[in-house]
């Protein structure tokens, strides 16, 4: 029972460490908590971009647009 799970290919957002196994489809980045999966890598990478955007755009209208699609589109990544 030693098959190897591959890795999620992108680090954690917040720390840059990588993910760890959880189980065969759920990986974990234990200092930040941040929780993933390996078919989720590319909306992991879109919902980075919409997170960045929701910082950057504080205080303005562009902010409650950015907020709304990362939470119809990320809420279920755990970001």
């Amino acid at each position: 029972m030693s098959s190897s799970v591959p890795l999620p290919s992108l680090p954690c957002w917040r720390c840059q460490q990588s993910f760890q196994p959880v189980s065969a489809a759920v990986f974990v980045c234990a200092p930040c908590a941040v929780i993933t999966n390996k078919v989720a890598d590319a909306a992991v990478k879109h919902c980075r971009v919409i997170e960045d955007q929701v910082r950057a755009e504080l205080g303005s209208p562009l902010r409650k647009r950015a907020r709304r699609v990362f939470e119809a589109q990320c809420a279920d990544l755990d970001l």
